[in-house]
Parts: structure tokens; sequence; C-alpha cells
């Protein structure tokens, strides 16, 4: 069995992080699932997860607010001397005609996308650091590798968390703590059926047929989901990831770790790999691959 670790994991109302909550604590993790409104909105789902595992520990936690994301990882550091997990899963998608999301939208979306992981990284490095030990899981998605029609707005913040992730995997090897990154394709959780429409419909009706065209798209991923529920959208692929990338020891753990269908993000990480090693030979700072630290 592997060791138990202490995992607080954003986002768990539903989806990959709801389903991860419940496997790591199958496995004996100690798991904080957190998530906004324990007590309202998500009520069911939280007393859901209580009630399957004794090592669930729900925690209200809402990452645009930095406050609540500080408390909770004190919380968990009180109660267990130690966080040895964080997963940075929370998230929005909008999918629409872009120029149609207002400056408003494309903030809020960014708010929960890029500065809630930055959040939650300031939050738990302080502690991981001094136990020099840790692992930050960051799940972004293959559009924060490749751009698709009408998903620019969302495809930007995982760009940017992309970004954030790797940039502390160097930073932070020193320290034996690990950044890695999750990028999962396109499978059948509730993001899109709760995505924001674009608030600008005047924009949106001058795109026209083209616009129609554009939104039509969440129907065809809806049509994906199912047809393979059980198949190449099924969540369990990217907990199954997950889980791997919580087991594995410090040092062996891949940068990117792409789940089900990418459209050929593999190719395009497995191409980059070699470039982003040479800046790094550039800069004299090989040293700063987790591979290489000892």
């Amino acid at each position: 069995m592997a060791e138990q670790k202490v995992i607080l994991i954003t986002g768990a109302s539903s989806g990959f992080g709801h389903l991860a909550a419940a496997r790591l604590a199958a496995k004996n993790h100690i798991v904080y699932a957190s998530m906004r409104g324990t007590d309202g909105r998500n009520k069911s789902p939280a007393a859901a997860l209580r009630q399957a595992n004794a090592n669930i520990r729900v925690v209200e936690l809402d990452v645009t607010d930095g406050t609540q994301v500080q408390r909770g990882v004190e919380r968990i550091v009180a109660e267990q001397g130690r966080i040895d997990v964080a997963v940075n899963n929370a998230g929005v998608a909008y999918l629409g005609v872009t120029e149609g999301y207002t400056d408003a939208q494309h903030r809020a979306q960014m708010d929960a996308n890029y500065f809630g992981p930055m959040r939650l990284f300031r939050a738990v490095l302080p502690h991981m650091r001094e136990a020099r030990s840790g692992l930050v899981l960051t799940v972004t998605s293959i559009a924060g590798r490749l751009v698709f029609p009408a998903f620019a707005a969302y495809s930007a913040t995982k760009f940017a968390a992309e970004a954030l992730a790797e940039g502390y995997r160097y930073e932070l090897a020193p320290f034996g703590v690990d950044s890695v990154i999750l990028e999962p394709g396109p499978f059948n959780t509730q993001l899109l059926s709760n995505t924001a429409k674009p608030a600008d419909t005047a924009t949106v009706a001058a795109y026209g047929e083209h616009g129609e065209r554009l939104s039509a798209l969440q129907a065809g991923f809806e049509a994906f989901y199912a047809a393979e529920s059980e198949g190449q959208a099924n969540p369990q692929i990217v907990v199954d990831d997950m889980i791997k990338l919580v087991e594995t020891p410090f040092g062996r753990r891949p940068l990117r770790t792409v789940s089900g269908v990418d459209y050929g993000t593999r190719s395009l990480n497995e191409a980059g790999a070699p470039i982003q090693a040479g800046v790094l030979e550039a800069m004299q700072m090989t040293d700063l691959n987790p591979h290489t630290v000892n």
C-alpha cells in the first residue's frame, strides 16, 4: 500500500475532483475535499463525500477568495501537521463567440482558472518548502496547449496556468517539491453544462450563421460524451492518472501527463520538451529539472 498522504483537492463538488477525492480516500489517503457552498448549492455532494469515507474532510473553499484559500490550508496544517499534495482542480469553462464575452466575464474566468491556482500555490508552498517535500498537481486541459474555436477565452486561462505550473516546476525542484500538469481532453463532466454564455448578445448576433456554428460546438462535444460515456470520455481515466502522479516519488513524475483524446497534444509535448530543455541549458540551469535533482 502506498504511503498515506494528506491531500487537498479544489473543486471537489463534481467531476474529476469529486471522483478523485473518493478514490484517494479509499486508498487510505487523508483527503480534504474543498468546494464552494458546502451548506448551500453543494450541500448534497459535500454530504455524499462525508458519508463515502471517514478519510474525507469537506472544506468550504472558493479559489477566487484568497482569505478562504489561506484559511483552508492553515486548517489542514493545524489538524495534520503537514500538507503533502495540493490539487488545483477547480475551474470554469466558457464556450462561445469570444468577442461576445465581456471584460468582466474574461476576468471571472481568469480569476478561477489562473489566479485560483496562483493563490493555492502561495498558500501551500511555505509548508512544503519547509518540509522539503510536496506535490502541487495542476489540472489544465489540452486547451492549455492547443486552441479550439469558441474556446479562446478558456484556452487563455489554461495557457496561463500551464506557464505558472511549469515555472514552479523549476523553481521548486531544489526544495524537493514537485509541480506537475495534468491535461485532460474532452470528458463527460459538468464543465460544459455549466458554461457561461457571452453576455454581449448583440455582438454574438453580428456573427450570424458563423456564430451559430461556433455555439453549436457544445452540442458536438455532448454527443461525443454520450457515445463515449464508458470509453474515451469516462472521467475515471483522468482520476487514474491523477492517482498515479500522487503516488509516484519525487524525481520520477513527468512534467505533463495527457489524459484521453489528445488531438495531437502528446506529440506537441514531446516535440517541445527538448526546446524547453535547451532554454534551461542556455541559462545554465539544467540542474533545475526535477529528474536531475538528488
